[in-house]
């Protein structure tokens, strides 16, 4: 019964919304997760728009009267026609599972900017409450960071950034771009709110600020700077409708501006006090300018290429090859971890090692366009394109002057997001995109209410039903979905630590217990299948892990890791030939992959095929791994056994003992001849000769 008053509360829509996504959903994480945001948001996000989608329906009556609807142009056309390129997607992607996924996430995130936009159709100044819980929500992620800053502060004076510093949100970086985009919110709050939450909005603003400066994320502060210029040109392009602000309201901008100064001030005097600032950024942009002047040194292996701009380029490149290669509607939804690998790992060293698992290309444009195509590209851009549109056209009409101020404010923030998306990967994360479709939302909301007064050209209540039944659907399925995936996260996760702990039998039944209808591969696109492969593998089900390893390559043709394993699996079982082919098949995509370096030059040199030993083993560019010189002597040995025995003389033989039996001048022969056979050979030589 209570139940039922509360959703007959006219406010009671957007109270859920405030409250859940800035209140609630910060909590909803946890490290110990293998992502530790994405499986309980989503949980958290499908309950938020399963129980306002109901209180509309409820409402529904009530929103007849009003006569409350909205228009489908501008971002609602564009962001539904987007939705659909997405949907379709779905039906090209390989993993169904995991593009079911994305698919309800993109849907639900979506689904907030119709809510928001019928929300303030109803009542326009209910902005004002997500102007507030958006101050809530960003003091939660600083007082969550400024936590785990104070730890490092504690360690020592002058700290390194690391990664430590994520808030609740998963990694710097998109703590900072979360940050950044709460900032034109939160100016928006100084400027509409009363004084009590401009003083908050101030407070919140301040921490926003030390936040930026003290994480040093580049793309955050390309973004802010860009932000900023488009902003003052505006003023400059709209003086005739901005610059009143100034003129009627004096007092209000010179205490506001003394406010901002104040507040830059401080925050920059406690980063630089306790930030180390260094040359991170000039030395990116020079290695970028060496990149595109000379591409040669893409190819060159080496702690040169050890960088993340280098990690970008291959990326970008990689993801370019992809669109060409499905360039209208996309590889499909969830595709792109899948089939980046096949263009190759580039040379870094950290790169082709196998711990490193790239789900996104860092560019939300590129990464759009592999999986749904030029067509979806364009349909994105569209969506930001369209909310400039209808925002000039409302700063051009005579509206009020603070709503102009504030409509440039939300563009800043829309203009914030698109600017990340260059560098970054905000969409697959909730926090910058819901709050980027809550800028377009009021934008449009605004246009419609203000240029749409002919009711007849909006698309009233009765087709807003088969958009909430839409919705319900989605959180509904969602809130099932995502709470099995969230088990199945937590199990795989339990798998994970025992992994660790090298307890075999415990990792077996914890991934047992992972539901693969809902949960099949990480979120880095590694198979569960493997996962129990190598636990069958370790626990001696030699028969098992294979059928497992087989049933995951299906899955995931391209991870380096997986056919590694394979190759493994194949040369126990005695089948030395599709060992090779498997060993191969990794080195394929990435040419310095150590383990399957090791492993093929292993099965070479049991099968005395030395020569293939030895030029396998001369690609491998580490140097900190104790097998690594064991099966190097061992090939050595043999390598100059065989070029003794060129030497028919009895003589030497002593002599061939002695070198045969010492690693060290085997080595050192070696290395001192670069790797190459002819010159190790008449390095050896050289030794035998010289007693």
């Amino acid at each position: 019964m209570q139940l039922r008053k509360f959703f007959l509360i006219k406010h009671a829509g957007i109270a859920v919304l405030c409250t859940g996504l800035f209140f609630a959903m910060p909590f909803f994480y946890s490290l110990n997760l293998n992502d530790s945001e994405l499986s309980p948001r989503f949980v958290c996000l499908s309950a938020i728009v399963l129980l306002i989608s109901l209180w509309m329906m409820l409402q529904i009556r009530n929103l007849m009267k009003e006569r409350i609807g909205f228009r489908l142009s501008g971002v609602c056309r564009w962001i539904l026609i987007f939705m659909g390129v997405v949907a379709i997607s779905f039906f090209n992607a390989s993993n169904k599972t995991d593009a079911f996924f994305e698919l309800l996430k993109a849907a639900l995130m979506i689904s907030v900017f119709f809510i928001v936009h019928i929300l303030l159709m109803r009542n326009f100044s209910a902005r004002f409450a997500l102007y507030k819980s958006i101050n809530a929500g960003v003091f939660i992620f600083s007082a969550i960071g400024v936590l785990q800053y104070a730890e490092l502060i504690s360690t020592e004076k002058l700290i390194r950034i690391n990664y430590s510093i994520s808030s609740c949100l998963a990694n710097k970086n998109f703590y900072s771009e979360t940050v950044l985009i709460a900032v034109p919110f939160l100016v928006a709050g100084m400027i509409n709110l009363n004084r009590v939450w401009k003083i908050i909005s101030a407070i919140t603003l301040l921490f926003a600020i030390s936040t930026l400066l003290i994480l040093k994320t580049i793309s955050a502060w390309v973004a802010a700077g860009t932000a900023i210029i488009f902003f003052m040109a505006a003023l400059i392009i709209f003086r005739q409708g901005l610059i009143g602000i100034i003129i009627l309201n004096r007092k209000k901008i010179v205490s506001y501006l003394i406010a901002v100064v104040l507040i830059l001030i401080v925050a920059a005097a406690f980063t630089f006090k306790y930030a180390r600032f260094n040359s991170g950024i000039i030395k990116r942009i020079t290695l970028a300018k060496d990149y595109i002047s000379n591409l040669s040194k893409m190819e060159m292996t080496g702690q040169m290429n050890d960088n993340s701009v280098y990690e970008r380029l291959i990326l970008w490149r990689n993801s370019v090859k992809l669109i060409q290669d499905h360039p209208v509607l996309g590889a499909g939804l969830g595709e792109w971890k899948i089939q980046f690998p096949a263009y190759g790992m580039g040379a870094a060293r950290y790169m082709n090692a196998g711990f490193i698992r790239f789900t996104r290309p860092h560019n939300d444009y590129l990464h759009i366009a592999s999986e749904s195509g030029l067509v979806g590209l364009i349909c994105f851009i569209m969506i930001f394109i369209s909310g400039f549109v209808q925002m000039r056209k409302c700063i051009n009409s005579d509206a009020n002057r603070k709503v102009k101020m504030e409509l440039l404010l939300l563009g800043s923030a829309v203009l914030i997001y698109c600017v990340i998306s260059l560098f970054s990967m905000p969409f697959s994360r909730y926090y910058p995109f819901l709050m980027t479709v809550m800028a377009l939302a009021m934008i449009q909301s605004y246009a419609t209410e203000r240029f749409d007064l002919n009711l007849k050209h909006r698309i009233t209540v009765k087709f807003v039903i088969p958009m909430l039944l839409l919705f319900i659907a989605a959180g509904g399925i969602g809130l099932f979905y995502g709470w099995n995936r969230l088990q199945s996260d937590i199990h795989l996760s339990k798998a994970l630590y025992a992994q660790r702990s090298g307890n075999w039998s415990l990792m077996s039944r914890e991934l047992d217990r992972v539901k693969l209808q809902y949960f099949n591969s990480d979120y880095n696109g590694t198979p569960v299948e493997w996962y129990k492969g190598l636990a069958k593998f370790h626990l001696g089900d030699l028969a098992e892990a294979g059928r497992y390893f087989q049933k995951a390559e299906q899955q995931n043709p391209n991870h380096i890791l997986l056919l590694n394993d394979l190759g493994s699996y194949y040369d126990q079982a005695g089948f030395q030939a599709q060992a090779i082919e498997y060993y191969y098949k990794a080195l394929r995509i990435a040419p310095y992959f150590p383990d399957a370096l090791l492993n093929l030059a292993i099965v070479y040199y049991n099968n005395q095929q030395t020569d293939s030993a030895f030029n396998v083993i001369s690609k491998y560019i580490y140097d900190d791994r104790n097998q690594y010189f064991n099966i190097l002597n061992a090939i050595l040995v043999s390598k100059a056994a065989q070029y003794f025995s060129e030497v028919s003389e009895t003589v030497f033989n002593k002599r061939k003992t002695e070198l045969l039996s010492d690693k060290n001048q085997l080595l050192q022969a070696y290395f001192k001849a670069h790797k190459n056979e002819s010159a190790f050979r008449s390095q050896m030589l050289i030794l035998l000769h010289n007693q």
